[in-house]
């Protein structure tokens, strides 16, 4: 990380199934090797904050690839809230409106079968690209069809999406690069690190290119 004082801008997208879930555990850990890193946590249940305002800044929304309305499930601390007619937010409008910035270097996405439609937007030629918005940096965990199906409200997301066809058309399509893919549960999901080769904003802040030439 460049050692220049800049904001390094941290978001957290695991508001569907855990949410933001009161575990700031990895927050922590950030904050103390980025004292300057802005994070902001969306999560669409503001009972399960926890401490989270230490460390950043929490979002009460849910987000999706577009503004329709998603089949979220909402964890409460009794268990999981099934909702399936919860409008989402595009991922682009909370960015420009929250964090009024245009690059993000770390994106972490956990929301059960969610990730699919926002992962598309970071595409060449999908909304994030076309309003300029970089992400340097991102850590997902890509739910398998096994998991989804048993969570009815997102069956509808193994009918849109195939997890080898997306993971296949980044490393083919896009200039993101998977640099860690480990499997993850009894489910199978996977948990997968990209990392943008492109953008010289990314380059100057992390230093990528070291790792090729």
């Amino acid at each position: 990380m460049s050692s220049e004082k800049e904001n390094i801008f941290y978001l957290l997208m695991n508001q569907l199934a855990q949410g933001i879930g009161n575990n700031t555990l990895v927050e922590a850990q950030i904050k103390k090797v980025y004292p300057q890193c802005k994070i902001f946590g969306v999560d669409n249940n503001p009972k399960m904050l926890g401490d989270f305002e230490k460390y950043g800044t929490p979002l009460i929304l849910s987000i999706g690839g577009t503004e329709t309305k998603e089949p979220i499930d909402i964890l409460e601390k009794n268990g999981f809230i099934f909702q399936s007619d919860v409008k989402a937010t595009p991922i682009d409008l909370v960015i420009k409106k929250y964090l009024k910035t245009n690059i993000i270097h770390f994106f972490s996405l956990d929301i059960e079968g969610i990730e699919y439609r926002v992962m598309n937007t970071l595409m060449p030629g999908n909304i994030l690209s076309r309003e300029d918005i970089t992400i340097c940096q991102v850590d997902v965990e890509l739910h398998s069809a096994k998991w989804l199906n048993l969570i009815a409200p997102n069956k509808m997301i193994t009918k849109e999406f195939s997890r080898n066809k997306l993971v296949k058309d980044f490393i083919i399509k896009s200039y993101y690069l998977p640099i860690v893919i480990l499997p993850y549960t009894m489910y199978k999901h996977l948990k997968i690190t990209f990392i943008n080769v492109l953008s010289k904003d990314c380059d100057k802040a992390f230093n990528f290119q070291k790792y090729f030439f």
